[in-house]
């Protein structure tokens, strides 16, 4: 497939849509809580006190991959595309937030 020949996306005014940077700085609660996995095992988790609020992220997510999973099953998108876009915004998020915390040590 010729990636230059692809149609481009546009909204609904007629706006080509672009990936926005804006979950980078926004803040987004339900993503943050997930993101220690990132950095920590269960056992680093539990010993720090912070496994079960892990926990319930994690079943909170999986409910809203659930229930977007029904939504967009009729456009094709599956479970995995989902997946494997709420584990991008997590990288994403996560190297976003650990490059700021560098720039405030500096």
């Amino acid at each position: 497939m010729d990636f230059e020949k692809t149609p481009k996306m546009f909204d609904k005014l007629g706006l080509m849509i672009r990936k926005t940077e804006r979950h980078l700085t926004e803040d987004y609660p339900l993503l943050d809580a997930l993101l220690p996995i990132l950095e920590y095992n269960p056992d680093q988790l539990r010993a720090g006190g912070f496994l079960d609020k892990w926990l319930t992220a994690a079943l909170r997510a999986e409910a809203a991959v659930n229930t977007a999973e029904i939504a967009l099953k009729p456009f094709g998108i599956v479970r995995e595309d989902l997946m494997l876009l709420l584990q991008d915004r997590m990288k994403e998020r996560f190297n976003g937030l650990k490059a700021a915390k560098k720039s405030r040590k500096k």
